[in-house]
């Protein structure tokens, strides 16, 4: 693999994790009063999960080409990624992330 493809990688991964803490930061100060509050928040946890897909999708691309059955792309992608890849990439999501990731 080369460094440039590394190098982009890497680019994609910190722009997207500052995404993922501008979010969660939002999901942390908000305080559900009303109805409004629960939409934004159901707003937000949609932005949440769509930004660290995109991260999924952007080291699957990288690392291992993409996930081939579109129809259950979603959870496929999520299941590649509690997978450690011996000598190519460790595991992105732990078993109990991709539990709770599999619930959204």
């Amino acid at each position: 693999m080369s460094r440039g493809r590394i190098a982009l990688l890497l680019a994609h991964l910190e722009e997207q994790w500052r995404v993922l803490e501008r979010i969660y930061a939002g999901l942390q100060e908000l305080s559900i009063q009303d109805e409004k509050d629960t939409v934004y928040a159901g707003y937000l946890l949609h932005n949440f999960y769509t930004a660290f897909e995109d991260l999924m999708r952007e080291v699957a691309r990288t690392f291992e080409n993409t996930v081939d059955d579109t129809a259950r792309y979603h959870r496929e992608l999520l299941k590649r990624m509690k997978l450690n890849v011996a000598g190519i990439r460790p595991a992105l999501v732990s078993e109990a992330s991709f539990r709770i990731l599999d619930e959204l």
